[in-house]
């Protein structure tokens, strides 16, 4: 919610920086700073850029903006300015500007400092002159121009939404190449004890950095260049990287940049034409493809549509194959999971529970057409012809296949370890050699949480059973704690992700616990969810709630009863 108010402090920034010799009386680097006041319930957001150079303007045309005149600035339709009644009922600047045009005047008073107060309920703005101090004592000496602008009187519930972490987050993906090239220096603050004129010490703010890609995996792509009438345009540039564990959040999935920064809020998988692709939505890809040459909407949340934006997606779609390639790859060089034994029993368990209610038939996805270009059909067999229909018939497909109780999909994920391929299948008869070493990652970090290991009362499970990896929708665990989802699935590796920061997990997790059953049940209990969801997808007929509830009853009931 506050990535418009610091997009219009880093443009009054970049604009102070292109009139450095028109009346800027302090050069340097842009500065802005964000103050989470939890004592007063307040965001303030500092900054040294231009001020509001037509404070009459703003006044009388608010919903104009100004910016809509400078092509090379982000804001059109003073969403900056308009966006906090959403959230908040006052929104005040107090803004010292370095030169005052001549013929300004305020009630008769003239003056370098402003003060624009914005109502939510009002479309009027109140404009007055006050003494320069008004800003001064929120630059704290540091730069004598700029804005302060104070977001307060949140509605019910709003405040409690920002999260400091979740900002810097955001604030981080949004102005990175700007800070690392040195334009701009964004800090942020949160606490009770702040005072008005009272600077904070330095060591208590975050200082904003760019997004260190240097410890991941690059896939190396050579930059792509786009040719019109045999003149080069621009080039597509390439900074994909491969992370070193899943994450679900969509701020790590990769984006496209534009002129140094990101097009909209969301992600390429969250583009219409991208937003089924499995690649786009990895969970262990992330990066960013830079493309200058295109254009921009005027809202900035978008490539305009045109030739060049044709020329980017086809060229994204063009590299699907190798960027699947790489995430396999990758992922099979993971395979440092610790107590996997019992999971992998549990998940073996599952499946033939499930594919034999014909819930869901865990076949193999097959590889796309590289004559027709199509796309893979969804891993785990998404649109066999009895998916989703529980209690229904064998899926005679399946048989016919020959991927009975003991075959399951390739693509196995990441967090388990075992001597044989994943790519290889176990048949009949068949064990898995060197599961006596293998383990489940816990996500072990500076809390030291770890996972136990797992039992199950299944007496049906032979000793083979248990040895034999899943060949395909294994679980793993990833720590995000900025996410509220108990589970998900990754579509390349087809697992289901287990969110080990969430309470629920954590609660069940005792590290000092060797047989976690309560864990195990929790566990089965997502695997249940994300398969029905699955099998739902692809048949609107499959009530997801009612045979999860079903299937949960059968398998932990019925089975050990």
């Amino acid at each position: 919610m506050l990535t418009e108010p610091i997009e219009n402090s880093a443009d009054s920034i970049l604009a102070a920086n292109r009139r450095r010799g028109a009346g800027s009386s302090k050069p340097g680097k842009g500065r802005i700073r964000i103050l989470i006041d939890r004592r007063e319930e307040r965001v303030i957001i500092v900054d040294n850029g231009l001020g509001f150079t037509d404070p009459r303007h703003n006044a009388e045309k608010p919903f104009d903006s100004l910016k809509k005149y400078e092509p090379e600035l982000t804001g059109k339709f003073a969403r900056g300015l308009q966006g906090f009644r959403s959230y908040c009922e006052e929104l005040t600047f107090i803004s010292r500007r370095a030169k005052v045009p001549s013929d300004e005047s305020f009630n008769g008073v003239c003056g370098k400092t402003i003060r624009l107060s914005f109502r939510a309920d009002k479309i009027q703005v109140a404009a007055e002159i006050v003494p320069d101090s008004e800003f001064m004592k929120w630059s704290w000496g540091d730069f004598d121009h700029g804005a302060a602008a104070f977001y307060t009187c949140w509605k019910r519930g709003e405040f409690a939404k920002v999260r400091k972490e979740k900002l810097i987050k955001r604030v981080e993906r949004h102005f990175g190449e700007l800070i690392e090239k040195g334009e701009l220096e964004i800090m942020v603050w949160e606490g009770k004890n702040l005072k008005d004129g009272k600077p904070i010490p330095l060591g208590e703010f975050y200082v904003c950095a760019p997004k260190d890609y240097s410890q991941l995996t690059k896939i190396e792509i050579e930059p792509v260049p786009y040719v019109v009438d045999g003149q080069v345009k621009g080039e597509i540039v390439f900074e994909l990287h491969l992370l070193p564990g899943p994450k679900t959040d969509k701020d790590c999935r990769p984006f496209l940049m534009y002129r140094n920064r990101p097009v909209g809020d969301n992600p390429i998988s969250l583009i219409g034409e991208f937003s089924e692709t499995d690649v786009w939505n990895s969970a262990y890809l992330t990066g960013f493809i830079r493309a200058d040459f295109c254009e921009i909407n005027e809202l900035r949340l978008a490539l305009k549509p045109g030739p060049a934006r044709d020329f980017l997606y086809e060229q994204l779609s063009g590299i699907e194959g190798r960027l699947r390639d790489a995430i396999k790859s990758h992922q099979l060089g993971l395979m440092d999971m610790r107590k996997s034994r019992e999971v992998n029993q549990m998940v073996n368990k599952l499946q033939t529970f499930l594919k034999k209610r014909d819930v869901f038939d865990f076949k193999p996805a097959k590889e796309p057409d590289p004559v027709l270009g199509r796309k893979p059909r969804d891993a785990g067999g998404i649109g066999a012809d009895m998916c989703g229909k529980a209690g229904g018939p064998a899926s005679m497909a399946a048989r016919r296949e020959g991927h009975g109780n003991q075959a399951y999909a390739a693509g196995v994920r990441s967090r388990t370890i075992s001597s044989n391929r994943p790519g290889d299948f176990v048949t009949e008869g068949e064990t898995s050699s060197g599961d006596s070493g293998s383990c489940v990652r816990g996500n072990v970090g500076e809390n030291g949480s770890k996972v136990g290991f797992f039992t199950t009362s299944d007496s049906t499970v032979n000793a083979q059973a248990s040895n034999r990896k899943p060949r395909g929708f294994n679980i793993a665990t990833e720590e995000d704690e900025f996410s509220d989802e108990l589970s998900s699935f990754d579509p390349v590796t087809s697992t289901i992700i287990i969110n080990s920061a969430h309470e629920r997990f954590k609660k069940r997790d005792d590290s000092g616990e060797v047989n976690n059953k309560e864990l195990l049940t929790y566990l089965a209990e997502l695997y249940i969810w994300e398969i029905c969801k699955l099998a739902g997808q692809k048949n609107p007929e499959f009530n997801v709630m009612e045979n999860f509830l079903k299937m949960k009853y059968e398998f932990f009931e019925k089975s050990n009863s």
